[in-house]
């Protein structure tokens, strides 16, 4: 190979690329306070302490092209300083400095170092045409462990360590490199810091880089702080926040809209007062920080909360829907009759449910999908009150069409769209008032409802045969909505835990189960001995025995006189009881958690 130092620049790339694996690496040993350039005397110690040999006067003077007394990387090896400023220039232009270049365009896996793959991937972003291998050739060391922060650019290393991710503690060596650029300056502008492009295109002063690093230790301060406070709210038992309130919803009924309908707004009145919204959580057994977690609800600030406020995507969809059904056929009920339960069975499947859906033009939010029918797929589980139910109901669908076709209501079936602006009755002509009257719109229903298109589906839901009149099946209804009876009387039927109900009281707690058969004959039927009340063990025995067994047991009175309305011991424990009563607790278990069996 011959001495290297007799072979002028040529020798000089050669020695310090055998030294340090390329002339960027080599370039770092050179210039120790990383300035971007050498002068005489710089450059002399640097290649004395490198153990460089040779004639420097001559060297300098072969390298010092242009005359300026001083020297850079490109002047070294053009074709490093051409690729290698070209790629800082174009990375300076997209991230604004060196720092923010290497964190979003370069490390973008965050461990510390780059590969080959991840500098070709940059280059490909940045749209240059450079052969990314023989630039990470040039960037990288005599080692094969990928390159560093430090060896990439060794001001945005001390950047980084020092916390200084925005550039304020200093500017830098910005042109290092970019200098070396064919046409910078003339035809390529120079690159702008980016702070002082934001505050020039804001128009206003940049201010000193002290009042900056004050600014900036303050809202790092600020996000510890507020991030300690998110975390010990986490942490603490109960509801906090309006997304943890939503998470724990969904997990508990299914969906935002089954939980608004089965757990919250059981008054059908779509919107929630405070004590409303209270009472609501504590029947279903949440606690935590409730002011805090309304203010967060009540987006609006009404002093309401309607189920836009929790769920507006949902809700635009079912509004969406409720508008096709109505401009196709005039209102929900005549939608349920005419297009949904055309077989008049009283209920619907999803096949149907689909087919409906695309026939008034209903899409939902499956654009972009490429199922057609993934919007009108997902309506129809969102409705669902249970998740294994196969198919809808009316009650489902619209409560209120529900509820005027289950009391003989059927104005709806007149199918008279309601006037936008209402007409005083003294402006009204005496047979306009007259048609206008309840009684006759109800007539007028009620012949509707006999004519052949809705005489079986109207009939059907006054049948005997389809309600829930027996106490057998008033009993069924209610291990079907909550698991067991004793759930159904925790939650809906008893929820102050008084342990009895009189007449008023089972009336208004079935008519909130879904109940629609004669209240009267119910009950007759669990009143039997005319005691004036109903308890447990007159819709449950068993139920109401495994109750009494299993807190006789644990010596719990109390807690029995509150879910079984009585105190009937029958004497102390003993163990052959509790010997007898391990075997039933497969049967007793699912009574005693109501909340895990409520969907």
């Amino acid at each position: 190979a011959g001495f290297l130092g007799a072979k002028g620049a040529k020798g000089f790339r050669a020695y310090l690329k055998s030294k340090f694996g390329s002339v960027i690496a080599a370039w770092r040993a050179l210039d120790t306070d990383g300035n971007g350039r050498l002068s005489f005397v710089e450059f002399c110690d640097a290649c004395r302490r490198l153990g460089y040999h040779g004639q420097l006067r001559k060297l300098w003077d072969e390298l010092d092209r242009n005359g300026n007394g001083q020297i850079s990387v490109g002047e070294i090896d053009p074709e490093v300083g051409e690729i290698v400023g070209t790629f800082k220039l174009h990375l300076m232009y997209k991230y604004g400095d060196m720092l923010t270049a290497w964190q979003q365009g370069l490390d973008l896996n965050h461990n510390n170092r780059i590969e080959e793959n991840e500098v070709d991937a940059c280059v490909k972003r940045l749209g240059l045409s450079l052969d990314s291998k023989k630039l990470y050739a040039m960037l990288k060391g005599e080692h094969n462990t990928g390159l560093t922060l430090a060896e990439f650019d060794p001001e945005a290393c001390r950047r980084l360590q020092i916390g200084d991710t925005v550039g304020i503690s200093g500017a830098g060596n910005k042109k290092e490199f970019i200098e070396d650029v064919e046409g910078i300056g003339t035809d390529l502008m120079w690159p702008k810091d980016v702070l002082a492009l934001k505050w020039e295109v804001e128009g206003r002063e940049m201010p000193s880089r002290i009042s900056r690093w004050r600014e900036e230790l303050k809202r790092g301060d600020l996000l510890r702080v507020k991030t300690a406070l998110y975390e010990n709210v986490r942490g603490r038992a109960g509801l906090y926040t309006a997304d943890g309130f939503k998470k724990a919803m969904i997990a508990r009924f299914g969906s935002l809209f089954v939980a608004w309908r089965h757990g919250f707004d059981l008054d059908e009145g779509d919107r929630l007062t405070f004590s409303e919204f209270c009472t609501a959580l504590r029947r279903i057994g949440v606690h935590g920080d409730l002011q805090a977690l309304w203010r967060e609800l009540d987006v609006r600030d009404n002093g309401h909360i309607e189920f836009l406020d929790w769920d507006p995507a949902t809700d635009m969809v079912i509004a969406e829907f409720r508008e096709k059904c109505a401009a196709a056929y005039g209102n929900m009920l005549l939608a349920w009759l005419q297009g949904l339960d055309v077989q008049k069975s009283g209920d619907c499947g999803e096949k149907h449910f689909v087919a409906f859906c695309k026939q008034v033009g209903f899409v939902g939010d499956a654009s972009g999908d490429e199922d057609p029918d993934i919007g009108a797929k997902r309506l129809f589980a969102l409705l669902k009150p249970e998740p294994n139910r196969r198919r809808l109901r009316l009650s489902d669908i619209d409560r209120k069409a529900y509820r005027a076709m289950t009391t003989g209501d059927f104005r709806m079936l007149n199918g008279t769209p309601e006037p936008s602006e209402k007409v005083s009755k003294l402006d009204m002509s005496f047979d306009e008032r007259y048609e206008a009257s309840y009684f006759f719109q109800k007539e007028r229903g009620f012949q509707a409802s006999m004519k052949s298109d809705f005489s079986k589906s109207c009939r059907s839901v006054l049948h005997p045969e389809r309600q829930y009149d027996a106490p057998e099946d008033f009993a069924s209804l209610c291990r079907r909505r909550f698991g067991s009876v004793v759930a159904a009387w925790r939650l809906v039927l008893d929820p102050t835990h008084a342990g009895k109900l009189n007449y008023a009281d089972l009336c208004a707690a079935a008519r909130r189960l879904g109940f629609s058969g004669d209240l009267k004959e119910l009950w007759k039927r669990y009143d039997s001995t005319g005691k004036g009340f109903v308890s447990l063990k007159d819709i449950d025995a068993q139920a109401d025995r495994l109750v009494r067994d299993f807190f006789d047991l644990v010596d719990d009175g109390t807690a029995a006189s509150s879910i079984c309305g009585g105190r009937d011991r029958g004497g102390p424990r003993s163990d052959v009881q509790g010997y007898r009563f391990s075997a039933r607790r497969t049967e007793a278990f699912p009574l005693l958690e109501p909340a895990l069996r409520w969907k």
